[in-house]
């Protein structure tokens, strides 16, 4: 049987450091922006922008706007060949990328640990899906489709037969509480078509990691199912955490047995 990995998206990745700055293509692209990309959001320093998100959030210089502009839904491969190499921790520094590549990244090294294999493999098993906004304009589903693309490059899967896919949901980032409603009844109807096809997914992990914390309530919901995980990563915190209806872990360490509680027993 497969597994299967639902991540929610949000923006973060216009606010990210996810490509590399010595690319020459990149910086024709960023123009008169590569030096504060450069300088600030790409920097390796202690307390930069590598490491830190709110760094970059707060020495912003236009660039989170620049990338709303230039990263579209149909430009996602060009992209992805200037995408940062990530050669694992602490060479590499998650945080440099948005909240949702840096989770699954966290998520996938603890457990590829443990089960004595690579991320990249740990994650091949997975069909992995990342849910936007249907509006194909809207910032969230321009964000999946290069997440989608990004991680299919680090997997070595060409994207048509990638096992990394978006999926669609009208307002799932709405503003107004009926529209986000409606999103979430259909976020939970596509979660409950996943519990119900008991025969194709052993394994459903539900990656909270942009958006709405109530998408993280919606998730919390299938935990009596034991198939079920919701992983979590605040972005100061390098390690994933992880929430199984019998188990709490925060990175490397020890579970904590939930079994007792039955608050989350059926």
């Amino acid at each position: 049987m497969a597994k299967l990995m639902v991540v929610t998206v949000g923006t973060s990745l216009f606010q990210s450091a996810s490509w590399n700055k010595d690319d020459e293509n990149f910086k024709e692209v960023l123009g008169s922006y590569w030096e504060s990309y450069a300088k600030h959001w790409a920097a390796d320093e202690d307390d930069k922008g590598l490491r830190f998100p709110e760094y970059r959030r707060k020495n912003d210089f236009g660039l989170e706007a620049l990338f709303k502009t230039e990263l579209t839904h149909n430009n996602a491969e060009t992209w992805a060949q200037w995408l940062a190499p990530y050669a694992g921790a602490p060479k590499t520094h998650k945080m440099r990328y948005s909240g949702e590549l840096t989770t699954i990244l966290s998520f996938a090294e603890n457990e590829a640990k443990a089960a004595r294999q690579s991320w990249q493999d740990f994650l091949r098993e997975y069909e992995i899906y990342f849910v936007h906004d249907a509006d194909m304009n809207a910032e969230t589903a321009r964000a999946a489709q290069h997440h989608a693309v990004y991680l299919q490059k680090w997997l070595q899967r060409e994207a048509e037969s990638g096992n990394v896919k978006c999926w669609k949901i009208s307002g799932f980032s709405g503003k107004s509480p009926q529209e986000l409603s409606e999103g979430l009844r259909s976020y939970q109807d596509f979660l409950q078509n996943a519990r119900f096809d008991v025969k194709k997914f052993e394994c459903i992990d539900v990656v909270i990691s942009g958006g709405y914390k109530v998408y993280g309530l919606v998730g919390y919901g299938f935990l009596p199912d034991a198939r079920f995980r919701v992983v979590y990563q605040h972005e100061e915190l390098l390690e994933a955490i992880v929430q199984s209806k019998d188990k709490f872990q925060v990175g490397k360490t020890p579970p904590i047995d939930l079994s007792a509680f039955s608050t989350i027993n059926e």
